[in-house]
């Protein structure tokens, strides 16, 4: 068995090799228990209020603020259909709702499933080899360090009057959340 990438003669792309697919067995199969044991309905429930209508459950968009029910929930899946146009899982709200960006999805997972004490297994089986390689210490001061830029954001939510000033507000609250817990941390020492 072939353990390299091939390449396509027609498209010329590059295949993913076995070993590639089983690197990444691991994420997939950590994400699909996270998504298992949390309950789309539930999660949203606690954003914001829901009502059942024929088949779906709607209410207002958790991601952005709204006046009028555009949010929608069919069969595990969300869909707003207001601003923010957006939809997907369990996982990709809850990725929209505490603003974790596309790369953060190991992240996000992880926080997830501590949110709702879903147990993933050890960690060397939660990601890839190369990810699984990254110290556990600097995950988890990542993840305080993505608290307390939510906490800043939060904070200053009442404030922000539109979508604009909602994304310069998240840039600029990231290098103070940063600051923040370098400064918590000399405290410690």
């Amino acid at each position: 068995m072939n353990s390299t990438s091939t390449t396509n003669a027609e498209t010329g792309r590059s295949s993913p090799s076995i070993e590639d697919d089983a690197r990444h067995y691991g994420f997939r199969r950590s994400i699909r228990i996270v998504k298992e044991a949390v309950a789309l309905e539930n999660y949203a429930g606690e954003l914001t209020s829901l009502r059942r209508e024929g088949q779906h459950l709607v209410g207002l968009c958790p991601v952005h603020q709204e006046k009028t029910p555009s949010f929608k929930i069919n069969d595990g899946r969300w869909h707003c259909f207001g601003a923010c146009n957006k939809g997907g899982d369990v996982l990709d709200l809850f990725m929209k709702v505490e603003r974790y960006g596309a790369g953060e999805k190991m992240e996000a997972m992880i926080a997830l499933a501590m949110r709702y004490s879903v147990e993933l297994g050890p960690p060397e089986t939660w990601a890839p080899k190369q990810v699984r390689q990254q110290p556990v210490r600097d995950a988890m001061e990542e993840l305080k360090i993505r608290r307390l830029q939510r906490f800043l954001y939060k904070t200053a939510a009442p404030f922000i009057t539109d979508l604009n000033d909602a994304e310069r507000t998240w840039r600029e609250c990231a290098p103070l959340a940063r600051m923040w817990f370098a400064r918590m941390q000399e405290e410690k020492e």
